[in-house]
């Protein structure tokens, strides 16, 4: 699960354009599969919408 979690987080890193102003993140649980999240400080609904719909993409 933790190489998974990990793989996803490069595909949305790679995805990510230059101008993208968030960080991929994961965190695993010891009960629960675990997550991928983006760190969205300071941005805008259009910016945070843009950086969902990237992580929405790659998760399928």
């Amino acid at each position: 699960m933790s190489a998974a979690l990990r793989q996803l987080a490069a595909d949305v890193e790679l995805a990510t354009p230059a101008r993208g102003r968030w960080i991929v993140q994961t965190e695993s649980f010891y009960d629960a599969p675990g997550r991928v999240y983006l760190e969205l400080a300071d941005a805008m609904p259009a910016e945070a919408e843009r950086g969902m719909a990237i992580l929405r993409k790659r998760v399928g």
